[in-house]
């Protein structure tokens, strides 16, 4: 999964659970960020990915 997304190891892990993407933040010095409604969130990395393309790539990976 993280080769199909360009996503290295490193701050986040991706989990497919079921139907489900699991992301975990493992214990890292960088710290969260909250947003504005008080919620603590992983920081932007400037990628954005829309539900389109989460289906895209979940389609694919099914395929294999």
């Amino acid at each position: 999964m993280r080769d199909a997304i360009g996503i290295s190891a490193g701050v986040v892990d991706i989990h497919v659970v079921g139907n489900v993407l699991q992301i975990e933040v493992p214990d890292v010095a960088d710290p969260l960020v909250q947003d504005e409604d008080g919620r603590l969130v992983v920081a932007a990395s400037g990628s954005t990915m829309t539900d389109d393309d989460v289906r895209e790539l979940r389609l694919g990976l099914q395929q294999r």
